[in-house]
């Protein structure tokens, strides 16, 4: 398997794309709308349209692990928790969107305690380093 080289500018994803014979996006999520959207950024969309591969039976970085694609555009998180899969890097930054998760406490929790045990463990350095390695950026950073 060829190694392939991280895209640092929009130049270099569109290269990269235009490279490939196919490109792997799910069917759920927002992955798909964002990368058809990087398509239309860069004015390759017309020539990338027939390469996509739309995946729902498994991730992206499966469908390429498989062979059913070159490329596939998901979630960070995702492609790391498939170590078959290389990671190449995020969208370079204009193209970039980043998801946001949050967590609370209900004011009619039943487990109040427990769920703002929670919450201060999310927030300790051994979460952030747990959550930096599944491709997930902390909060606090």
């Amino acid at each position: 398997e060829a190694s392939l080289k991280k895209p640092e500018t929009p130049e270099d994803l569109k290269a990269l794309l235009l490279s490939a014979r196919s490109v792997a996006l799910s069917t759920q999520g927002a992955s798909g709308p964002i990368v058809r959207r990087a398509f239309d950024a860069l004015g390759i969309a017309d020539t990338m349209n027939p390469r996509v591969v739309l995946i729902s039976d498994m991730t992206a970085p499966e469908a390429v692990v498989r062979g059913r694609a070159e490329l596939a555009f998901t979630q960070v998180s995702e492609i790391l928790d498939t170590p078959e899969a290389q990671f190449l890097g995020p969208l370079p930054s204009p193209l970039q969107s980043l998801s946001s998760f949050s967590a609370g406490l209900s004011s009619k929790s039943r487990a109040s305690q427990a769920a703002s045990a929670f919450l201060m463990a999310l927030k300790s350095p051994a979460a952030h380093t747990h959550m930096r390695t599944a491709g997930l950026i902390p909060a606090t950073e």
